[in-house]
């Protein structure tokens, strides 16, 4: 099961059993949570929280309990970390409630949402035969249009999608690199919104916000490299490293679009399709557009004497006399 498989079942009121969450946003997880609160006639009395390690009885008597005026009562247990190396700390609690599946009450729901990835043994081979398993995955690129898009709409804003790639690649939310998630994405939208005093939003409003985005800064910087002008690329270090940045994340994140680079003009050359390059490096239709006009500006060797010079500074960071500032600038003096 996924996000919206959930949030269907919900609305029909058709759910029931254990559901045991991985999640990687915290934003829908939340979503959830708050889905099913709206769901109850009385939640105070038929939505029960847990957090963190809980005792067995007390889980089995919410369980158990029959719902007041509801024909349904959720018991939500989260904050936990089923990992390898952490989920024997919960086996006094785990143990007993696989014991409970195959006789688990249809009038209660239980979620339990992992903070990290679940460790494939007994418990999630034991849940995924008798019961569900949910993978709460990140939006992927189509998804985050339209959810920026009804955010828009919502607030009464009209928006093209060009502007919206725009967004999306500023923030980087597809990066491994970058920390972006769903509510680093509202925050940015919100003040946009608040910033654009006009029904319809134009790229001023969007570039007045962006500007204080650090991600947005670095691509400006991964631009700059690209169109080889080294005066403004150096500009724009400068002022990314004055407004205080890890300079380990700017230099992760020119290197991944030096690979990115790398991609698309070896995919390129044997004549793969622009869906194909999209989908297989994960990055959005704006961001391989625009690679695409900057990779006429290098030979592939040139990007693999690039992305090499990366490994060896990468190397020396390991260092204890490494300078991560002097090593950037010697790099972006190499473009």
């Amino acid at each position: 099961m996924n996000y919206i498989d959930v949030i269907e079942k919900l609305s029909e009121k058709n759910l029931s059993g254990i559901f045991l969450c991985e999640y990687e946003e915290a934003y829908l997880k939340d979503n959830i949570i708050d889905n099913i609160k709206k769901e109850l006639t009385v939640p105070d009395f038929n939505f029960i929280n847990f957090k963190n390690y809980i005792n067995y009885e007390d889980l089995k008597t919410s369980i158990d309990t029959y719902p007041i005026i509801d024909e349904k009562k959720y018991i939500i247990w989260q904050n936990v970390d089923f990992s390898k190396n952490m989920i024997n700390q919960y086996e006094d609690v785990l143990n007993p409630l696989m014991n409970d599946f195959k006789n688990f009450p249809n009038y209660s729901t239980l979620f339990i949402f992992t903070d990290k990835p679940i460790f494939k043994g007994k418990f999630y081979k034991s849940i995924l035969k008798n019961q569900n398993i949910v993978n709460i995955s990140k939006l992927n690129y189509k998804q985050l249009v339209n959810f920026i898009g009804k955010r828009f709409s919502k607030n009464n804003k009209k928006i093209t999608l060009k502007l919206i790639d725009i967004i999306i690649n500023s923030l980087a939310y597809f990066s491994d690199e970058s920390n972006t998630d769903l509510y680093s994405v509202i925050n940015s939208v919100d003040k946009i919104i608040s910033n654009s005093h006009n029904e319809i939003v134009n790229i001023e409003d969007i570039n007045s916000q962006l500007e204080n985005i650090t991600d947005a800064n670095i691509f400006q910087l991964t631009d700059f490299l690209s169109q080889k002008n080294i005066t403004d690329a150096l500009s724009t270090f400068e002022f990314i490293y004055n407004q205080g940045e890890d300079l380990f994340k700017v230099f992760f994140m020119i290197v991944r679009h030096i690979r990115n680079l790398i991609g698309i003009k070896t995919l390129i050359n044997y004549n793969f399709s622009d869906d194909y390059i999209r989908n297989l490096l994960k990055i959005s239709n704006f961001e391989l557009k625009k690679d695409k006009t900057y990779i006429k500006n290098f030979k592939l060797s040139e990007l693999i004497k690039l992305y090499n010079t990366s490994f060896e500074i990468d190397i020396s960071s390991k260092s204890l006399k490494f300078n991560m500032k002097v090593a950037l600038e010697f790099f972006i003096s190499k473009w």
